[in-house]
This record gives C-alpha cells, sequence and structure tokens, in this order.
C-alpha cells in the first residue's frame, strides 16, 4: 500500500467458494437459528434461581424504558429477585415468589409510566 493506505493497484480477487452446511448429513433439527438449547427464558434456573420462585419474559416496552421505570412496574405483582435484560424492549423477570406468576400475567397488556407502548407477558404456559 502506498501513502495514506490507499492501493496503488496490482491486487487479486480470489475466488472463495461458499461452503454449504449440513451437507450431507440429512435435515437439521430445530429453528435453524443454531442457537440454543431447547430451554425457554421463562424456564428456571435451579442454580440461579431461588427456591418457590418463577421467571416471565416481558417484551414491547419502549426502548428508552429505564430500569426504575421497569422494576417499578413489574413490582405490582410481587418483589422481584432479578431482571436479566434481554434487549432494549425485551427481559426476563426472576420473581422471588411464584405466587407472583399470576400477578405478573395481570400486568399483560398495560403501559409502564412514561411509555407509549403496553408490554406483553409471557409466561411457561404459553
Amino acid at each position: 500500500m502506498g501513502k495514506g493506505g490507499k492501493s496503488k493497484g496490482g491486487g487479486q480477487w480470489v475466488f472463495v467458494p461458499s461452503v454449504k452446511q449440513n451437507q450431507g448429513k440429512g435435515k437439521a433439527k430445530g429453528k435453524g437459528k443454531g442457537k440454543g438449547n431447547g430451554k425457554k427464558r421463562t424456564d428456571g434456573h435451579p442454580d440461579e434461581d431461588p427456591p418457590n420462585s418463577c421467571r416471565v419474559y416481558v417484551i414491547g416496552f419502549d426502548i428508552g424504558t429505564t430500569d426504575e421505570q421497569f422494576e417499578g412496574h413489574m413490582k405490582q405483582a410481587g418483589p422481584i429477585h432479578a431482571v436479566h435484560w434481554v434487549s432494549k424492549c425485551k427481559a426476563v423477570v426472576v420473581y422471588k415468589k411464584k405466587s407472583s406468576l399470576s400477578k405478573a400475567q395481570d400486568l399483560n397488556e398495560t403501559v409502564i409510566d412514561g411509555n407509549e407502548r403496553y408490554i406483553t407477558v409471557i409466561t411457561s404456559d404459553k
């Protein structure tokens, strides 16, 4: 390369054939995304979650939602053990008590203070 990172030519293109995944191995299992081990986000994690706890997967809230707004809304269902943020508008809430599950389901299609969109609460039942 010459000064300023500009090439002076003379380069050569090389064709590299793509390698097909799963070639000759039969039909692939799963959804084809290659991620995960078949567990749902709402499945418990005995090594992380307290005994008699439950998890819900919450989606659809506004991207700018703060931890305080989110947790303030979700704690209406009961005491929260942990919140695992999946993305800017998705999170898994771990409640300390299983009894919080039905109350969390009641928060489905409610709007967090300061948000415009309603949330969807997904449980292991769905």
